[in-house]
């Protein structure tokens, strides 16, 4: 052995804000947000706003405007308890966006998993300008979120295209347009 397998590096060139929410604390001072179940993909909106999808264990994905705090994960899935599954005391901040994938009218059905992207600020669709878009893996269908920043029950979701390809990724071009990745064949695709 060469010894480079057995040397644990410890890296700190970063700094910690003195407004972390752990910083005076037992636990990891650069612990900043926390309480996800399964963050698949976040990103910046130009405001400075973070957005993440979180993909649920069971009942729930959720899409997340992320702030110093705690999101729930596992006693909360989505705005339901999970663990206990009943009479627990909600915990964190409720999601921006959540979708029962077990309901009857639900969007994304039995088999789902969010992928997050970003916040629409191109030219080309100007009716999603602002919408956060984002997709589901497996049914390929691009979303669109409308949403406000105060209250979160009257945000709403709508199918951009529907694609049927598995949607793994979102990058953004230097003209803020929006396109995505298929997973099986890499194929790019954007909004119009």
């Amino acid at each position: 052995m060469s010894g480079f397998e057995d040397t644990i590096y410890t890296v700190r060139n970063f700094g910690i804000p003195s407004g972390n929410p752990f910083v005076n604390s037992s636990f990891l001072p650069e612990i900043w947000a926390w309480g996800f179940m399964n963050p698949f993909r976040f990103s910046f909106d130009d405001n400075g706003i973070l957005w993440c999808a979180d993909t649920g264990d069971r009942t729930w994905e959720e899409i997340n405007i992320v702030y110093p705090t705690n999101y729930g994960w596992p006693l909360m899935e989505g705005p339901s308890c999970y663990h206990p599954p009943r009479n627990c005391s909600p915990e964190g901040v409720h999601p921006v966006f959540a979708f029962n994938r077990n309901s009857a009218s639900s969007m994304m059905g039995e088999q789902a998993a969010l992928v997050g992207g970003f916040v629409y600020r191109g030219s080309r669709v100007p009716s999603l300008f602002g919408n956060y878009i984002f997709a589901e893996y497996f049914k390929g269908t691009v979303w669109s979120l409308s949403f406000n920043y105060t209250d979160v029950y009257i945000n709403e979701a709508m199918p951009v295209i529907q694609l049927n390809r598995m949607i793994s990724a979102f990058f953004v071009d230097n003209n803020k347009e929006v396109y995505f990745v298929d997973y099986e064949d890499g194929y790019l695709f954007g909004l119009g």
